[in-house]
């Protein structure tokens, strides 16, 4: 809408705009339909992915997560479905079996599967006069997990390919916006 304005303005057209409904004078109509749809082209021609993937580089470059949070119900799932990967190195995979779906072990071997079968298995945190209390299943997820981090970025997905529909066509639509 504000690349359509601007071009409205420069070229003398009085404009109005409400979210997606656009006004001018019934003899311009036909100038502002074309402006909206060069403007649309040139707004979907660009790399506007591109630069706003660049823009969440920059700007969370140095912004990290706890390893506990991506252990909401659905997340991991979800993340694994957008292509997220973490490389992890030997040392880390302890603290990623919570999340090894979305961990690239490229190049050492995975983390066996396992359940703690019994109270030594599980880790323990102390509780009054340092008796060792057996975490339940999730807790001892928190507790692998806490103090641990991985970079935001690590997270974003790759983008996704263009597909092949041509922009351009929409100037010859009879229809744009309704």
């Amino acid at each position: 809408m504000m690349l359509t304005a601007i071009e409205c303005n420069r070229r003398g057209l009085s404009f109005a705009s409400v979210h997606d409904s656009y006004w001018t004078h019934a003899g311009d109509i036909d100038t502002m339909s074309a402006i909206i749809r060069d403007c649309f082209i040139s707004l979907h021609s660009s790399p506007i992915l591109d630069r706003l993937r660049d823009e969440f580089m920059e700007r969370y470059k140095d912004h990290v997560i706890p390893l506990s949070e991506l252990t909401a119900p659905g997340l991991i799932k979800r993340l694994e479905e957008a292509g997220t990967r973490i490389k992890a190195t030997e040392d880390q995979l302890p603290y990623l079996k919570y999340i090894s779906p979305i961990v690239d072990y490229s190049g050492i071997s995975q983390p066996e599967e396992s359940t703690p079968e019994s109270s030594e298995d599980v880790p323990t945190t102390a509780v009054k006069k340092a008796k060792k209390v057996p975490l339940k299943p999730d807790e001892a997820a928190d507790a692998m997990l806490s103090n641990r981090f991985v970079k935001l970025l690590d997270l974003l997905p790759a983008l996704p390919e263009k597909g092949s529909f041509k922009v351009e066509q929409i100037k010859e639509s009879k229809y744009f916006f309704s």
